[in-house]
């Protein structure tokens, strides 16, 4: 409880108002954002990963702006996120080129995806499906910083290594 209310007060001394039918206290998960918190990380919401999964292929500028925009939302726990929608992305672009990119002139733009493009939509998809749940750091765990970089992109991933072996090297280690 003090840790509640010492919340309580610093919220009091900026000013902030808490609606108390809207708060709930003492909660093991809660939904945020798409987002799905719990205490083994942040993950997404399984309801908002199956209603995208669920998206017809777009027929306008707009539906694919809105399927675009919702899924780089997602993107830090979908692997290779940049390089599989880049054609969803290149075809956006040159879809919206010379127009407010807003979603009122995206809706009047139809479009009908290439073979490419479709397959890349379906391919977002199916990351979906495999996103990854995002963990808190441990400090009793090895951190390990993994990057890669080419002329067409770049990525990293975090790791943890709970059993760190000084000898191995890092791909071999325990991750």
């Amino acid at each position: 409880m003090d840790v509640i209310e010492a919340i309580l007060k610093r919220l009091d001394e900026y000013g902030f108002k808490l609606n108390p039918r809207k708060c709930k206290l003492f909660q093991t998960e809660i939904k945020w954002c798409g987002r799905v918190i719990n205490k083994d990380g942040v993950g997404h919401d399984p309801e908002r990963i199956q209603a995208l999964q669920k998206i017809p292929p777009p027929s306008t500028a707009a539906e694919l702006q809105q399927f675009v925009c919702a899924t780089n939302w997602m993107r830090e726990g979908l692997v290779d996120y940049a390089r599989v929608v880049k054609p969803l992305q290149e075809r956006l672009d040159e879809s919206l080129r010379g127009t407010k990119r807003s979603k009122r002139a995206a809706a009047g733009i139809r479009i009908s995806l290439s073979h490419s493009e479709l397959a890349s939509f379906e391919a977002v998809k199916e990351l979906l499906s495999n996103s990854a749940m995002l963990t808190y750091p441990d400090p009793s765990k090895q951190l390990c910083l993994l990057s890669d970089a080419s002329d067409s992109g770049w990525g990293l991933i975090v790791s943890q290594v709970g059993d760190w072996k000084p000898d191995k090297p890092i791909q071999e280690q325990q991750h």
